[in-house]
């Protein structure tokens, strides 16, 4: 009879993460309250809050560690990455992170017509920060007049990598929007510049510069401009399919090695149920989208489809589709667009 060898159920190795948060400009004085996020502060890995002497632990998957964020009313945003962290731990491997005074600002965010913007977030880039976002391309710089910002969220997909009507990835401070348009940002930096920026559905990509001293706390309005938006849902068909979802292409060019014509767009995947959101656009007499999913045919193929539509939209124009992915698809010419 052949032995039977039984295998132990795998455990996750975890790591305690161990630190000291202390103010930077205070003789090193212990941080009580203060919130440590482990890698994205928006949507963290697991998060501690310091006690009364400024400690914290986290308790995380080994190797998890990318970076650590601390948040504190009163005391200015900070975060480190992993190469950073290492000149801050001390002889017991404690990671000691200062942080700074700061500034508070709170209001609401109006829309052009009076209208309290009540979803999404807003958002406050540091110098460093708003000069990753409105650098020219490194490909191909934007054309004479053109909005920098605007090329920089076509040419790349890093304004829309969250598959959300929240496009951005951040270690800056946030705050999310009340049903008023109300918010609080209770850890800014202070005497320097800040640049605001609303992440919401459908309004239009704008900064807004403000500049704070150390300790003030100012309440202010912050006016955005409503843009255009498509959105809708997806019907799939009877088969499998994976990866539904649309481009949305406003200008081309030619690809400098291939020679086909690649659409500086946005990628907006479709959601378990099917729906889309395009996030705010811009005014065009032609925005093209590619709806488009990968399927296997009956031999064992991987293939690409796609159907194109194209629309105009108007300053404010919000449209509303809905798109049956079991008719008039075709095999698509730029399978990229299916898998980027």
């Amino acid at each position: 009879m052949e032995e039977v060898v039984r295998q132990s159920p795998t455990v996750e190795e975890r790591e305690l993460i161990t630190g000291l948060v202390v103010g930077a400009s205070e003789g090193g004085r212990p941080v009580s309250g203060a919130r440590v996020f482990l890698n994205d502060p928006m949507s963290p890995v697991t998060v501690a809050t310091t006690d009364k002497a400024g400690r914290f632990w986290l308790d995380a998957p080994a190797e998890e560690l990318f970076s650590l964020s601390i948040r504190r009313k009163g005391y200015a945003f900070e975060s480190w990455h992993r190469y950073e962290l290492e000149v801050l731990q001390d002889g017991e491997g404690v990671y000691v992170l200062p942080i700074r005074e700061g500034a508070e600002l709170s209001g609401k965010v109006v829309d052009n017509h009076g209208a309290p913007v009540s979803s999404g977030r807003i958002v406050a880039y540091n110098e460093d920060g708003w000069k990753f976002l409105y650098r020219p391309s490194l490909v191909r710089g934007p054309a004479r007049g053109e909005d920098p910002l605007r090329h920089t969220d076509f040419f790349s997909k890093f304004l829309f990598d969250r598959g959300e009507p929240i496009w951005m990835s951040t270690h800056h401070p946030f705050a999310e929007l009340a049903e008023d348009g109300s918010f609080e940002l209770g850890d800014l930096p202070a005497e320097a510049p800040i640049y605001l920026f609303v992440e919401a559905e459908s309004v239009k990509r704008e900064f807004h510069r403000v500049e704070l001293l150390v300790g003030e706390q100012r309440e202010a309005v912050v006016y955005v401009s409503r843009a255009p938006l498509v959105r809708g849902r997806l019907h799939r068909p009877s088969y499998p399919i994976q990866y539904p979802g649309v481009w949305f292409c406003l200008h081309e060019v030619e690809h400098p090695l291939q020679g086909f014509s690649v659409g500086l767009d946005r990628w907006a995947p479709a959601a378990s149920d099917g729906s889309f959101s395009s996030g705010p656009l811009w005014p065009s007499d032609e925005v093209r989208m590619f709806f488009t999913f990968e399927a296997v045919d009956p031999g064992g193929a991987l293939r690409h489809l796609q159907r194109e539509l194209s629309v105009a939209l108007g300053e404010e124009e919000q449209l509303e589709l809905e798109v049956d992915l079991s008719q008039g698809m075709t095999p698509s010419e730029l399978p990229a667009r299916a898998r980027r």
